[in-house]
């Protein structure tokens, strides 16, 4: 995801610079120099960005309402984003959230806002579903990790909690603290 950031980044910043080359001036007056914190960053609307494994498969796809460059920090802003990771099995895990930051050279979406995880963690089970208020996706790691409440469903049962870490390679969930569950029948064994 980053590499596509940065080659994203690096292709705005060339269409810039060969812009000012071009448009040259003809009144002979002198351009004051503006800081790079007042320039715009980029800015992507219904943006999809798509980061491949060393095969060339794809390994996770990051679909935006809006993608910012913020210029301040150099970080990015995404709005309203979809977030499929496709596992080491060809399983997606989908993560879905209003709003997502990743800062500057970082490897980390931090998510808030209506943070929703979707995913199969178990052969043969139905699909889990994790609700949470925020959480940080390392796209290096391919973990996830909040401290908040967390709601996790899968299928008629519901468990609640303080706390997650997940490893989505692995289809690995822990629940931290406070743990509480709801089983509904009907009861497989």
């Amino acid at each position: 995801m980053m590499r596509a950031l940065l080659l994203l980044v690096a292709l705005a910043l060339i269409v810039v610079i060969g812009l000012s080359f071009v448009g040259g001036e003809s009144s002979g007056t002198r351009r004051e120099a503006v800081a790079a914190v007042d320039q715009p960053g980029y800015v992507l609307t219904w943006a999809k960005i798509t980061d491949t494994a060393d095969d060339g498969s794809p390994r996770m796809r990051i679909q935006a309402v809006r993608i910012e460059q913020i210029p301040a920090d150099n970080s990015v802003e995404l709005s309203t984003l979809n977030l499929t990771y496709r596992s080491v099995e060809d399983r997606d895990w989908v993560v879905t959230a209003d709003h997502g930051v990743v800062p500057e050279a970082s490897k980390i979406v931090r998510l808030d806002g209506n943070v929703r995880i979707r995913g199969t963690v178990a052969d043969g089970a139905p699909a889990a579903v994790i609700e949470t208020p925020t959480l940080e996706f390392d796209t290096e790691q391919s973990t996830a990790h909040t401290d908040d409440d967390v709601r996790l469903v899968m299928g008629l049962q519901t468990l609640t909690a303080h706390g997650l870490n997940a490893d989505l390679k692995q289809r690995h969930l822990r629940l931290e603290s406070r743990v509480h569950g709801q089983f509904n029948p009907p009861f497989n064994r």
